[in-house]
């Protein structure tokens, strides 16, 4: 995960520092889903990125021409969001080991 590195600095350093990343891993995961370093990330949509690029691929394979630049929009994952996100990137269920890291949710009245 790209932030390992900076989230084994700041716990060595004793502080407890916001981190924002890309890229839903499983690590990374659970640490936002237990409250830790890491409060939110993009994630990006590889099922969506490779939809994209067979479409190109068969836009060009029929000689027309594909867009220029195809851009898909990042998935903004937080605490809240976090394991409704895990199952649209991944396209599979959340891992156990997410589902337990997830800090208990306190009833509004």
């Amino acid at each position: 995960m790209p932030a390992a590195g900076a989230i084994a600095a700041i716990r060595d350093a004793g502080k407890t520092i916001p981190i924002t990343t890309v890229d839903l891993g499983n690590d990374v995961a659970a640490d936002l889903a237990s409250g830790g370093l890491i409060k939110g990330l993009a994630a990006q949509l590889p099922y969506d990125q490779g939809v994209a690029v067979g479409i190109a691929t068969v836009l060009g394979l029929l000689e027309r021409q594909p867009p220029p630049w195809i851009a898909l929009p990042g998935l903004g994952v937080t605490a809240s969001n976090v394991v409704e996100a895990y199952q649209v990137v991944w396209r599979a269920p959340a891992p156990a080991a997410l589902l337990r890291a997830r800090k208990p949710r306190r009833n509004m009245p």
